[in-house]
């Protein structure tokens, strides 16, 4: 394990630098958060005698990633908000049910309205005509 790591910091030219400096160098080429991760991690196990893979896997998810991110973002300055406003992507179904139900009430009392007064126009029509045949 330790072999690859040091040849992949051999092959990138940030074998002989600092954490931060190796950090500084490739961020500027890529934003890849694995690949500032395992920079992050080679800086951490290259000083230790014997290491543990299962340690390592956990140290990578648990502090070397989420550091990886935080360098991403800094380098970005990108702005994460804290707290966010939820009622403008939150809709209240229950007001928007009452709504459509009450635009549907009306819009069948004007049809049925428009309906009889229609129904009501022609049998007085009809009626008119019946009444007086020679019109």
């Amino acid at each position: 394990m330790k072999k690859y790591l040091h040849t992949a910091a051999e092959n990138d030219g940030i074998q002989e630098l600092s954490k931060e400096k190796a950090l500084e160098t490739i961020i500027n080429s890529t934003t890849d958060t694995h690949t500032l991760a395992r920079i992050i991690t080679y800086n951490e196990i290259r000083s230790q005698f014997k290491i543990s893979l299962k340690q390592t896997r956990i140290d990578y998810d648990k502090l070397y990633y989420p550091e990886a991110e935080n360098l991403i973002i800094k380098h970005l300055n990108i702005s994460i908000p804290t707290q966010f406003n939820d009622i403008l992507f939150i809709q209240n179904t229950n007001t928007s049910e009452t709504e459509d139900k009450n635009s549907s009430t009306s819009t069948n009392q004007n049809n049925n309205s428009v309906s009889s007064t229609s129904q009501k126009e022609i049998l007085d029509n009809s009626t008119l005509q019946k009444e007086n045949p020679f019109q």
